[in-house]
């Protein structure tokens, strides 16, 4: 995939990343090691988190596997102070870890599910960025701060608990965002469409290899008739974690299939991340393009505050 082989746009950089056990978790620490990142894995199945840690330290990355339930503040708090602890300081928190429960209805659903799908969703990234913003602040020099929504949240499919759960999600990243902008604290999230990934799977056949009927199946789901799969979205997540994804309230939500005709290129991963998400330009404080705007809407440097996609 587009990340293999090494590069420097996180060199040094200390990232925490949730749910790095699997699926767009695993691929963004592989993706992040491979950058020059120094991750720190948290996933509630600590054999799954070894696992990812095992295949950073083998290609020479470096990464520190920590065992976390999301739903625990405690939890959340322990696995960026193990960041600060290991490496020195955290620079990038990418609150990836969720659930979902496809099939249900409104009246299927039960309390014991959406307080589960709450407390995963919702409650797990409003852990990770209060203790994310707690540290950036206690550094004093900033930070980046990266949520996995869904499509789900924007509009009427994925599931009734499932979307609302993701629907929160975007909204505080968006209110987060403009709270936190003048610490130096970016706030952003990516909304997958459908996605090829282990959640949809058991967890018996997680790492198993997807059908040729599987990805035809999920290809169909997309303007382009390929599947969206962990790697996509761990580089468009990349590029939100570099200097050149500068921006305050960026939501990614379109199918990012451009890395299939560049799977030998690793060069400007990041810049190409911006290129294939989205025709949509830049917008200012009530929907409006300000001329300034429009004038960086071709440059891959300085996204400045106010982007929403």
């Amino acid at each position: 995939m587009a990340h293999e082989g090494g590069g420097t746009l996180l060199q040094d950089k200390v990232t925490v990343i949730t749910g790095a056990g699997s699926g767009v978790g695993r691929a963004t620490s592989l993706l992040f090691a491979a950058q020059g990142a120094k991750v720190v894995c948290g996933d509630l199945r600590k054999a799954w988190v070894d696992d990812t840690v095992a295949l950073i330290t083998d290609a020479g990355g470096q990464a520190t596997a920590v065992e976390c339930d999301v739903t625990s503040e405690s939890d959340v708090e322990e696995l960026i102070a193990a960041a600060r602890r290991t490496y020195g300081r955290v620079d990038v928190v990418f609150n990836n870890a969720g659930i979902s429960t496809p099939g249900l209805s409104i009246e299927t659903h039960t309390d014991e599910v959406w307080d589960k799908l709450m407390d995963v969703n919702v409650r797990g990234v409003f852990y990770g960025c209060k203790h994310a913003v707690t540290a950036f602040k206690e550094q004093g020099d900033g930070g980046v701060i990266i949520n996995t929504s869904s499509i789900a949240g924007l509009v009427g499919i994925g599931g009734f608990g499932y979307g609302a759960s993701k629907g929160a999600v975007t909204q505080l990243t968006r209110v987060l965002a403009i709270e936190v902008a003048p610490l130096m604290i970016r706030v952003n999230c990516i909304a997958p469409g459908f996605m090829l990934t282990n959640l949809t799977k058991s967890e018996e056949d997680a790492f198993s290899e997807s059908s040729e009927e599987e990805h035809a199946q999920y290809g169909r789901m997309n303007p382009m008739p390929i599947p969206v799969v962990p790697e996509h979205i761990a580089n468009a997540a990349l590029f939100l974690a570099v200097k050149t994804g500068r921006a305050t309230a960026f939501n990614i939500d379109k199918p990012i299939a451009d890395f299939y005709e560049h799977e030998n290129d690793d060069q400007h991963d990041a810049q190409r991340a911006a290129r294939a998400i989205s025709p949509a330009a830049a917008v200012g404080p009530g929907g409006q393009r300000s001329e300034q705007q429009k004038e960086q809407d071709d440059q891959e440097e300085d996204i400045h505050d106010g982007v929403s996609l």
